[in-house]
Formats: C-alpha cells, sequence, structure tokens
C-alpha cells in the first residue's frame, strides 16, 4: 500500500507538471496553432507526454483498489486499468507520431470515460467510510467532470470538429463539455491522486501502528 500511494503523489505532481505546461501552450502557441490549423505543437507534445506518465503511475491503484473491493469495485478497476493504459498508450504514440489525431481522439476520449467510471465508482464506494469527506466528493465531481469529454466528442459532435481546431471553436457545447473535462483532469485528477496517495500512506502508517491480535 505504501507504494501504491507514493505512485498516486507521483502522478498528482506529474499530473500539476502537465498544467504548467497547459497553461503554457494556451498563452504561448494555441493562437498561432489554431490560426494555421496546426494539430500539434512543442508544448502540446510535451502536455501529451507528461499525461502519460501521469495515468501509467495511476495504473497501479486501480489495481490495487480492484484486488481490495467486492465485485462491482473489481469491474471498475478493469474498466479504470484499460481506460488509463489506452489513453497513455495513445498518447505516447500521438506524440511519436505513430497515430494521427484520427485515431488518437477517439482512443482517448473512450479511454476517458472509463477512467471516469473507475474514479466514480471509487469514490462512491468510498462514501462507507473508506475515503474522508472531501476526498469522496473531489472524486466525484472530477470523475463527473472527466465523463464530459466522451459525451462532447461522441454525442454533440466533437469527433468530426476534432479534425481541424478551427471547426471545434464553432461547435459551443462540445467546448462546453471540452473545458469542464480539460479543468477535471488537470486540475481535480491531479489534486485527487496527490490526495488519495495520502490518504493511502497515512492508512498504512496505522495499520503498522496497530498492536498485534
Amino acid at each position: 500500500m505504501r507504494l501504491t500511494g507514493q505512485l498516486a503523489i507521483a502522478s498528482g505532481i506529474v499530473g500539476l507538471l502537465a498544467t504548467a505546461v497547459l497553461i503554457a501552450f494556451y498563452i504561448l502557441e494555441a493562437p498561432q496553432a489554431v490560426a494555421a490549423g496546426a494539430k500539434t505543437s512543442r508544448l502540446g507534445a510535451l502536455n501529451d507526454a507528461l499525461g502519460g506518465i501521469q495515468l501509467v503511475l495511476l495504473l497501479p491503484v486501480a489495481v490495487r483498489f480492484g484486488l481490495a473491493g467486492d465485485l462491482l469495485s473489481r469491474l471498475a478497476a478493469l474498466a479504470g486499468i484499460a481506460g488509463l493504459a489506452a489513453v497513455a498508450i495513445a498518447a505516447e504514440l500521438y506524440v511519436l507520431g505513430v497515430i494521427g489525431s484520427e485515431t488518437n481522439y477517439p482512443i482517448v476520449s473512450a479511454g476517458n470515460g472509463l477512467v471516469a467510471v473507475w474514479m466514480l465508482t471509487v469514490s462512491l464506494n468510498g462514501r462507507s467510510g473508506q475515503l474522508s469527506q472531501g476526498l469522496t466528493r473531489l472524486g466525484i465531481a472530477t470523475g463527473a467532470g472527466i465523463l464530459m469529454i466522451p459525451l462532447g466528442v461522441f454525442l454533440l459532435g466533437g469527433l468530426s470538429s476534432l479534425s481541424d481546431p478551427r471547426l471545434a471553436l464553432q461547435n459551443y457545447p462540445f467546448l462546453a463539455t471540452v473545458a469542464v473535462g480539460i479543468v477535471a483532469i488537470a486540475i481535480g485528477l491531479p489534486i485527487w491522486s496527490i490526495w488519495l496517495g495520502r490518504h493511502l500512506l497515512a492508512a498504512k502508517i496505522e495499520a503498522r501502528d496497530l498492536p498485534p491480535a
């Protein structure tokens, strides 16, 4: 459990670095990239790479919760593992130029949906007392926010818009859902990961301090 907690914290730290790069991208490169119709940039690629590492570090966390939970938790953990792996692999392949945006976006969107289901399940189960009230609420809010990404991409016309950034700017319902999803991933997910990691480390300390039966 200690290693799992450390990996969760490391994931959150990498996620915060990715968020800093994302902010720099929107300030320095996004206007020019959209105007030129570019599909990637140096800061955008760095953000994708860091995001992939962030999710890989969360994989053991999903495994840990799956092994310790009931059938529903195990099924949710399998969804989380599949989603985390799919988004991480797709992000790195996209950065390396192995796949294009037409392949990357659907995989990332669907994968994020699976990650959201896992987070929501962990958080809703945490209401029984396994997690603190604040951590539970953050997990529910973040999971619901991430779930907006597949909603916008697959149900609100985002998939067709993503082929050209200039078209995406004209799809306001899609932009609204993506904005919520980006905030959830960029801010909610790293904070949730660090908070969850600290909870796991604290639980390990408390278990170690208990007297033998």
